[in-house]
């Protein structure tokens, strides 16, 4: 599985939603 590209510097809240973004996708498939 790969992950989303990240901004170079990704900020907190950045970070939080690339992790819910993960677990959507992962609950999709």
């Amino acid at each position: 599985m790969l992950a989303p590209p990240s901004p170079p510097t990704p900020r907190n809240g950045e970070r939080l939603s690339a992790g819910k973004w993960m677990l959507q996708q992962a609950d999709s498939f």
